[in-house]
């Protein structure tokens, strides 16, 4: 009887067939995580996630290729790792035009180095994974000059004393399965909605009334959320690049968001993917399968903050729009007209 094949071997197989097959495609076919596959890969080396003691010496990388995505939505922008602060909740990464980040640092349980060979050359990257092994953030070497950096940064956490465990037992439930809480008082939430002063203090707001996101937005106040028709996404971007109107683009999982801030230049469809193709920054968004797409507004001390907040069906957020601002001003009057000109989805409102 034949030994059965090692997941490296049934990867290579897959990859003779599919020559064009993506690592996160290739485990999804083969049964696996992300992480799994990328583990049992030649060039590959498992780290010590130790996000304090590794995370600070990413500035010594010089530019890099940072890469944040969901299902749907892939956010690539080049920067520098700097100007951070972390802590055991958030980590933040201030470089608004370069790198802008927020991390979530409970949800990061496994760290990689990957050395690959491509058609462009040896690519090399750190990559980090939730405990189920799902990409969290992968970053990509830029400079030639940061490699002997790169490897002794490699060297230094390099773990080769403890076998990964990959647990799933601790995803979250999609939040569209999850209904209102007993005692719901609608009035009073809607109430609350009208008082905020600050946009940061939405999430406070969901948490203390028990809501997800799409939950509030269909028991916002009157003319605060309405849902889009299903192509606001791609009228929003190419408005956005026609009027050369600078927004904010926030693409996340459960442990980092990344934000690109600036005016967009080249909007462009291939296949089923809506793209955003400009230097230093790129987003590949599937937007025919987003589920809902809302508009949003927040009164904050500033005045009213519009967003655009897209949706997958399981309730999970996948890319959100809003014009670029200065703490302290009020949002573009551009910005608030385009948002306010996409179409509408006709739907029942609770509102």
């Amino acid at each position: 009887m034949n030994a059965p094949l090692t997941l490296l071997q049934r990867y290579e197989a897959l990859k003779a067939e599919q020559v064009h097959l993506r690592q996160r495609d290739a485990a999804t076919q083969l049964g696996v995580s992300e992480a799994q596959l990328l583990a049992c890969l030649p060039g590959s080396t498992r780290l010590r996630c130790n996000l304090p003691a590794l995370l600070p010496r990413l500035a010594e990388l010089g530019t890099l290729k940072a890469i944040t995505r969901n299902e749907l939505a892939v956010h690539e922008k080049d920067g520098r790792y700097d100007k951070l602060t972390l802590s055991d909740k958030v980590g933040l990464v201030l470089n608004p035009g370069q790198l802008d980040l927020r991390l979530f640092p409970a949800h990061w349980a496994h760290a990689y180095a990957a050395e690959q060979a491509s058609p462009r050359g040896t690519l090399r990257s750190l990559q980090f994974y939730d405990a189920a092994g799902h990409a969290i953030h992968k970053l990509y070497l830029k400079q030639d000059s940061a490699v002997p950096a790169w490897q002794a940064l490699v060297a230094e956490f390099a773990d080769t004393a403890s076998t990964p465990v990959f647990d799933s037992s601790n995803v979250d439930a999609a939040p569209a399965s999850q209904p209102l809480p007993a005692g719901f008082d609608a009035a009073a939430f809607a109430d609350a909605w009208l008082a905020l002063q600050d946009v940061h203090h939405f999430h406070g707001l969901l948490r203390k009334h028990g809501l997800t996101r799409q939950q509030a937005f269909r028991h916002a106040p009157a003319g605060h959320a309405w849902p889009l028709a299903g192509d606001a996404v791609d009228r929003l971007l190419r408005g956005a690049a026609d009027s050369a109107l600078p927004i904010m683009v926030f693409v996340g999982n459960r442990g980092m968001v990344q934000i690109h801030t600036g005016a967009l230049q080249r909007v462009q469809r291939i296949g089923e993917w809506l793209n955003i193709l400009d230097p230093g920054f790129n987003l590949h968004l599937q937007d025919s399968c987003l589920h809902e797409t809302w508009l949003v507004r927040r009164p904050t001390r500033d005045g009213i903050i519009t967003a655009i907040e897209a949706f997958d069906a399981d309730g999970h957020s996948i890319v959100s729009f809003f014009g670029q601002r200065i703490e302290g001003e009020p949002e573009l009057a551009g910005w608030r007209e385009l948002a306010a000109a996409l179409p509408r989805k006709e739907a029942n409102h609770v509102a």
